[in-house]
């Protein structure tokens, strides 16, 4: 199934974009997975930041407990991955912590966001998703060609954007 995204590549045009996409990358740096650094930055209509997240390890869970490991051949309950918490799910809950309403907002994030992550972005009104990219690998993965498919469907302005 082929997907259409629309690219981004107009500097001057997407000045904003261009901005708070390069904020969410240094924003990903201060993550702590070693393999996938994921950094999302939540954006009002006055272009005011309201929350941002890192991929990570949701915070009562003991760092004797914590393993980055993301080996396919590894049992999947001893890996990252049924205890990391996305990048865009995290700026979600930091907004909620203080308050700060997502409606009509839009997020930047780093790299494609899943559907599950997609679903609750719009659940909480997020209006528009722009993010840096999707590996080849990713974008053949069922999660983000549903994530495409919801964003169609649901009328989200979803672009990526290439900050090269």
């Amino acid at each position: 199934m082929e997907q259409k995204v629309e690219k981004i590549y107009s500097k001057s045009k997407h000045k904003n974009d261009l901005k708070f996409l390069k904020k969410a990358f240094a924003i990903a740096k201060k993550s702590q997975d070693p393999n996938t650094q994921v950094g999302a930055v939540i954006v009002n209509k006055q272009n005011e930041i309201v929350s941002i997240g890192v991929n990570g390890f949701f915070n009562v869970l003991k760092k004797s407990d914590q393993k980055w490991t993301s080996a396919p051949d590894a049992d999947w309950i001893d890996t990252k991955y049924p205890y990391v918490i996305h990048a865009e799910m995290n700026a979600v809950a930091n907004a909620i912590k203080k308050n700060k309403s997502l409606v009509g907002c839009k997020i930047y994030v780093t790299l494609c966001p899943c559907n599950e992550c997609l679903k609750n972005l719009i659940h909480f009104g997020i209006k528009q998703v722009i993010y840096g990219g999707i590996t080849e690998r990713h974008a053949n993965l069922p999660v983000f060609k549903a994530s495409f498919k919801i964003a169609k469907s649901n009328g989200l302005v979803f672009k990526q954007l290439s900050i090269d």
